[in-house]
């Protein structure tokens, strides 16, 4: 006698959403139009220039009407008529991006090209349907009454469409859009199986290489059998998943967590809703591994359809397909590494650290660091100000080499809401040109004398039409005292080495944000022009980036209420700013730490984001930098430059 196997019950209550078809096109004689009464409708008026009225209103003093095309203009100019529009066609909906696939941010993956390509992932469910929005790449039915795999009773096309459903315009998204989705019949129409099937299934996805199961089913009875298949599946090298179950309690106390989620090969999931709060259905036990969207969730369904359904099993899929963009990041990654790294991710929710509602956290895509990168720092300038500028009322611009000018420039900068973009000393370069008029910019503040941006630059920006100024100084520490006095109000400043820039690069974030200027000094002795900021604008205290081999005791002794950020070289000074001033950051921006023009132009789009910046070295994240950052739950990564700056095993150890 076969055992029977429950599916995990979705809630009853669900919405479907229809596909709606155009109209048929109407004859050449008449036509329908929507006319708007000014005060109560008059059918006796329609009926006079030989309208047929369609379709009338409750609410609002209009109809819709088959009139013909002559008697539009008369009908029009009735002094009882506010205005006729045209009626206008309804096609179905384009594609959606479901809150769900939000709520994990899988957006993230996608805008670094991961879609879970060539990732085999089989749903052991009651079959997929056909369906537009569907590729199945294959399947089996192990049920006895059919040899199709196709879906009876909606359930299995569901998941399917949260794991795989295609970025083809139509419908929704799923987690994995270029997965390979298996079919695996096991459930009936009414949701019931035999444990059987599921062992000769999962037998199945060995012997095809699977790599993730979804499991969007279960039952509260243990099987020994049912449980050894899952081993040998996940010690092939497997990733498997299942519904940890909709039996949950409104308190949401007790052990109710159904198999095989609760085995320790299976990674259990619960249900949330739209708040991050657990679905009052979604079962509870320590088995829970991950949260996951499970609470009005809109997929494919039967019949070219798609349903609103809520259940532990939709939370399954989204995990599943988080798993599928995983496995394409990194193929070589054991089964039980990638379930680490996942969990790494997870954004913690409720008890703090993994609790019995919602394991470790809610689900989130891998951490796919991005880069923002040119041929040339020209290029990576205007990149920069493309990721942050929509337009710009005011563009500032300085000298490619003049570091020390692009630095001091920052605070100013992010006052104005300005990218900084960079030239040659002699003449416009044509990438910055271009930038600027895709900007539309009106306002140009050159940055540095007549030596770092020749009076010739000013010439040619102003025949393109635009406002130019110039913020300018006999060397660097006139320049940065000159900016400084045109920030405004400010009882804090930043003191840091006007000859040597990492320090002052770090803290560029930090000092922009807080409206704090950026005074530049020599080692041994405060500059002159530092000092006449501090006096002229009353600073009441300072802060040094740096060691004392970057800004001496002797200068510290002139400044007001010196607080000194150092370390024992660049990369720690960059990341004693991080610990001290950044504690709550989801983002993080790299550059390398022995070359700048990058990090510099970049300064003002980091503090816009609300991040901050760390040094690296080319090829070697520091070791200081990679314990921290081992601690600190940082959800987004940017590397400000190319492979040439910051190599591809500084991107590897960040995705790690």
């Amino acid at each position: 006698m076969k055992i029977k196997l429950i599916s995990l019950t979705f809630l009853t209550t669900f919405t479907l959403f229809l596909l709606v078809t155009p109209q048929q096109a109407l004859g050449k004689e008449t036509t329908e139009k929507i006319v708007l009464f000014r005060d109560a409708v008059n059918r006796h008026l329609i009926e006079s220039y030989e309208g047929v009225i369609i379709e009338e209103y409750k609410n609002i003093p209009a109809v819709k009407i088959n009139i013909n095309e002559a008697k539009i203009l008369s009908l029009q100019s009735n002094s009882q008529i506010l205005l006729i529009e045209d009626e206008q066609r309804v096609e179905k909906s384009g594609q959606m991006v479901e809150w769900g696939v939000k709520a994990i941010q899988t957006q993230k993956a996608w805008n670094s090209h991961y879609t879970g390509k060539n990732v085999k992932v089989a749903i052991m469910d009651s079959g997929i349907s056909p369906h537009e929005d569907l590729k199945i790449a294959g399947g089996k039915s192990f049920v006895s009454y059919t040899a199709s795999y196709k879906d009876d009773s909606g359930h299995g096309t569901h998941v399917a469409g949260i794991v795989g459903a295609q970025n083809n315009g139509l419908g929704i998204v799923g987690v994995a859009p270029d997965a390979r989705v298996y079919a695996l019949k096991v459930l009936d129409r009414n949701g019931q199986g035999y444990l059987s099937d599921m062992i000769a299934a999962i037998d199945w996805a060995i012997t095809n290489n699977m790599d993730v199961l979804n499991l969007s089913l279960g039952s509260m009875e243990p099987s020994y059998v049912l449980e050894r298949a899952l081993n040998k599946a996940y010690k092939s090298g497997m990733l498997i998943v299942a519904a940890g179950g909709n039996e949950g309690t409104s308190t949401g106390n007790g052990d109710n967590v159904a198999y095989p989620a609760k085995y320790p090969a299976v990674i259990a999931v619960s249900a949330v809703d739209q708040n991050k709060v657990r679905g009052s259905f979604s079962a509870t036990g320590n088995a829970i591994e991950f949260s996951a969207p499970g609470v009005g969730i809109v997929s494919t369904h039967l019949d070219n359809k798609y349903v609103s359904y809520s259940g532990t099993s939709m939370a399954t899929a989204f995990v599943t397909g988080s798993l599928a963009l995983l496995k394409e990041m990194y193929p070589d990654l054991s089964a039980s590494a990638l379930r680490e790294k996942l969990g790494r991710n997870a954004l913690d929710l409720g008890a703090s650290g993994k609790d019995s509602w919602y394991g470790l956290g809610l689900v989130q895509t891998p951490l796919t660091p991005e880069r923002l990168s040119g041929k040339d720092r020209f290029e990576v300038s205007a990149n920069i100000s493309q990721k942050g500028w929509d337009s710009a009322d005011t563009v500032f611009i300085s000298n490619y080499n003049a570091f020390a000018d692009a630095l001091s420039a920052a605070p100013l900068a992010y006052k104005y809401n300005s990218p900084i973009l960079l030239t040659q000393a002699g003449s416009l370069n044509p990438v910055t040109k271009q930038e600027i008029t895709r900007l539309k910019a009106k306002n140009i503040v050159l940055i540095g004398g007549s030596g770092s941006l020749n009076d010739s630059i000013a010439k040619e920006l102003r025949g393109m039409g635009k406002n130019v100024r110039r913020i300018g100084g006999q060397n660097r520490f006139e320049v940065s005292k000159n900016i400084a006095l045109e920030l405004g109000t400010y009882q804090t400043a930043i003191v840091a080495n006007g000859l040597n820039y990492p320090d002052a690069l770090a803290i560029a974030p930090f000092a922009a944000k807080n409206g704090f200027p950026i005074l530049l000094t020599r080692p041994e002795a405060a500059s002159r022009e530092t000092l006449e900021v501090i006096q002229k604008k009353n600073v009441q205290n300072t802060i040094i980036v740096g060691g004392e081999a970057s800004v001496s005791r002797n200068v510290s002794y002139k400044l007001p209420k010196p607080v000194r950020i150092g370390g024992k070289d660049r990369y720690e000074v960059a990341l004693n700013i991080f610990n001290k001033y950044f504690a709550d950051t989801g983002k993080l921006y790299f550059a390398t730490g022995t070359t700048f023009a990058d990090a510099l132009t970049g300064s003002v789009l980091i503090t816009k984001e609300n991040a901050t910046i760390l040094l690296t070295g080319k090829d070697t994240l520091p070791g200081s930098v990679s314990d921290t950052l081992a601690k600190r739950k940082i959800q987004t990564y940017i590397i400000l430059g190319g492979t040439g700056s910051v190599g591809s095993n500084v991107l590897s150890s960040l995705s790690k």
